[in-house]
């Protein structure tokens, strides 16, 4: 086993933010699995990466994003024309905020 470097109260830290309910049975073996992992990503901080630019975009794309183009669209009574119900030009609907609870 490698050096432990979870302890429980940093388990159950992390169930906090998860908001997972860990059974005190689960404790042991997750607290085991979660060190083996931090120890397999503490490889990364052996690697030399003095001379390496920092990377912050991978596929070389400078702006992927289409010009704005205004084409026909439906009018507002067409848009309207299937709806189960509409006032004043607007879809109506049933309420979905609930001020009482």
């Amino acid at each position: 086993m490698p050096d432990t470097k979870i302890n429980r109260d940093d388990l159950l830290h992390i169930a906090k933010l998860s908001r997972l309910t860990i059974p005190s049975e689960e404790e042991n073996e997750l607290i085991d699995q979660l060190s083996q992992t931090v120890s397999y990503i503490d490889v990364l901080t052996k690697l030399d990466t003095q001379n390496v630019a920092p990377t912050f975009q991978v596929n070389h794309k400078k702006n992927v994003f289409r010009s704005d183009e205004i084409k026909p669209s439906l009018t507002q009574q067409q848009a309207l024309s299937n709806a189960k119900d509409a006032y004043q030009g607007y879809f109506k609907t049933e309420a979905t905020i609930n001020k009482n609870k």
